[in-house]
């Protein structure tokens, strides 16, 4: 078996109802009240995480006005709020969100509460885990740096912006200026969004991160009242505004609430969807299609979109399709209204079709609600994506408090495949991971990890990839923050898979007479085994884990070790000989556990220019 998958788990047979929907349609009931997680709050955010590592998410409510409440899940999927077991104190400030991640690459999931948003500037707090220590979270905002400057900050979102292996932030603000905020790795942040190009100012909203260009640098996408600004990454630090050259500044109608990444269309380039909020709506929310080239097209005319008060929002593939599905939270401060579920596919004139299934995948059992964040994961570990949904508030109008839902899926007959992904090069939480998953027949689902989402949310880390009416994988292929491409031959599906990053890269640039490093990981105290060719083919090695991208005949290099941390750095010699300018070696690795004569992990390819 691939070491890769020693740790994978099946899961349980997704339920069929014999006299319910479709084979293929989801339905969704409200466990919230039995599983006691119907929380009587004014709901922002969500988050599900698992916290304290045994397995199970929990999940986090943002509630701005009377607290945030962690709830831990017990074995039977009930939950018990441990906000004060945890020693998280009641805060004064007023979050809007919660980004939950590791953002000191310790391994285990720290929490991020944006704070200040209509109430005005207030400290954003930052909770660091110790929870495998001293059983508790431990507020860390004072000595983190910028992340204790008060600010408006209404959403936030998450990106390895400058690709040293660590998460930096991103806030959006309700009045002001974006902030950009640069990890330095030990829990302290500096603000460096007016030397990253982050200069513009309005009533900004939710954001998203995203690679929109495939380039390898994440951009970032901030959803504004009057238009919207899209800041592309160049790759040096800097970032440049091109919302209105790429066609997604979305000015008319006016009331943008967001900007969300997703791939709708299933053909590896992420769309973009921009949530619209009016009283009364003049224009449904849009959708962008991206067309491969850079730019956007505007198809939101006959997919299906219809005008509604759009405030909370979030995607997910919630049918297990292969393509996200968007859930609207229509309410507002004054008046509840019923919420919107779209399916999401490709097809007709425009290139998307949404289809409203509010009514048939169940949400409109709840009634008229206020729903603003929603947090998207299996959380029954069931094999199907459930949602948690906060809902209420504002504050400032105490009637205006609800119970917050747990939407349990029920579960369709489509197939699907679950990925917990374990970096090891890139940030522990490796937000912008890109991942493929191929059927044999040809069919691909995509998707990202995210972290800020929708309204500032945070869906569960464990990501899934529905097949449809597949029943098989060909293949998995993770594009990992770091720039390694690691792919999986024949994973099994309906199952949940754990997968360590693993591969090589080259760090520096190579001359005639100089030196390279070569960066390798993996599971800890395997071993590599290099190889170089100056030809590339692509065959396919189930028995050695992956595809052998280097030609024959290849050399065999040497054989060494990873540390306790799966990590291993070789300094290579660059040829000083002049014949060999321009030439490209090309290099692989086989990584395996000591003394296997197969199995292990055959990892990206290289090239080498001399």
């Amino acid at each position: 078996m691939n070491p890769l998958l020693v740790s994978s788990c099946a899961q349980a047979a997704l339920l069929v109802l014999v006299t319910g929907p479709p084979a293929s349609q989801s339905h969704f009931i409200d466990r919230g009240a039995e599983a006691g997680a119907d929380l009587l709050s004014f709901g922002r955010g969500a988050g599900m995480a698992d916290l304290n590592g045994d397995g199970r998410p929990d999940l986090v409510a943002t509630d701005a006005g009377t607290g945030n409440t962690f709830l831990r899940q017990r074995p039977n999927h009930s939950f018990k709020d441990v906000t004060a077991d945890w020693g998280i104190a009641p805060v004064v400030q007023h979050s809007w969100g919660v980004l939950i991640a590791d953002y000191d690459n310790d391994g285990d999931s720290d929490v991020l509460f944006p704070n200040g948003g209509f109430t005005g500037p207030e400290p954003n707090q930052l909770l660091r885990n110790d929870l495998s220590t001293s059983d508790a979270f431990v507020d860390v905002s004072e000595a983190a740096g910028d992340v204790a400057v008060p600010g408006k900050n209404f959403g936030g979102t998450l990106l390895d912006y400058d690709r040293d292996g660590d998460l930096d932030v991103f806030l959006t603000t309700a009045g002001g200026t974006c902030t950009l905020l640069e990890n330095d790795g030990e829990l302290v942040f500096t603000d460096v969004s007016a030397a990253a190009g982050i200069v513009h100012t309005g009533p900004f909203r939710h954001c998203g991160a995203g690679d929109y260009d495939n380039d390898g640098w994440m951009d970032v996408g901030a959803g504004e009242l009057v238009r919207n600004r899209l800041y592309h990454n160049e790759g040096d630090g800097t970032f440049t505004e091109v919302a209105g050259a790429l066609g997604v500044a979305s000015p008319n109608p006016p009331g943008n609430f967001g900007f969300v990444f997703a791939d709708f269309s299933g053909d590896g380039w992420l769309d973009v969807y921009v949530p619209k909020y009016q009283e009364e709506p003049t224009g449904p929310s849009q959708l962008f299609l991206n067309q491969g080239d850079g730019t956007f097209a505007n198809v939101t005319l006959g997919s299906g979109m219809s005008g509604q008060t759009d405030m909370g929002h979030d995607v997910g593939d919630l049918d297990a399709d292969g393509f996200p599905d968007i859930y609207i939270g229509t309410g507002a401060p004054q008046a509840t209204h019923d919420d919107v579920l779209f399916s999401v596919t490709p097809g007709g004139a425009s290139g998307l079709l949404a289809t409203d299934v509010s009514v048939a995948w169940g949400i409109l059992e709840a009634g008229p609600t206020r729903l603003h964040g929603m947090a998207m994961g299996d959380y029954d570990l069931d094999g199907d994506v459930d949602v948690y949904s906060c809902t209420g508030g504002p504050s400032i109008l105490p009637a205006t408090n609800e119970r917050n839902q747990l939407w349990q899926n029920q579960g369709n007959a489509n197939g699907w495949i679950a990925l917990d992904l374990v970096a090891v090069r890139s940030p522990r939480t490796p937000v912008g991971a890109r991942i493929l998953a191929r059927t044999p027949s040809g069919k691909e689902a995509h998707d990202q990890v995210s972290v800020g989402r929708g309204f500032a949310n945070t869906p569960s880390a464990t990501q899934h990839l529905g097949l449809g009416s597949e029943s098989a994988v060909e293949r998995v292929q993770i594009d990992w923050p770091s720039g390694i491409r690691q792919t999986l031959l024949s994973p099994p599906a309906n199952q949940r898979l754990s997968v360590v990053e693993t591969g090589i890269r080259l760090v520096g640039t190579p001359s005639p007479g100089g030196t390279v490093l070569l960066e390798t990981c993996g599971l800890p105290a395997n071993q590599s085994l290099l190889l170089y060719s100056l030809s590339t083919l692509s065959l396919p090695l189930p028995t050695h884990g992956g595809i052998l991208g280097v030609g024959l005949p290849f050399v065999q290099v040497g054989l060494f070790s990873l540390d306790a941390q799966g990590k291993h750095a070789l300094t290579l010699p660059v040829p000083d000989d002049p014949e060999l300018v321009g030439a490209t070696v090309w290099l692989q690795s086989w990584i395996h556990p000591p003394g296997a004569v197969d199995g292990g992990v055959l990892s990206n390819t290289v090239p080498m220019t001399l």
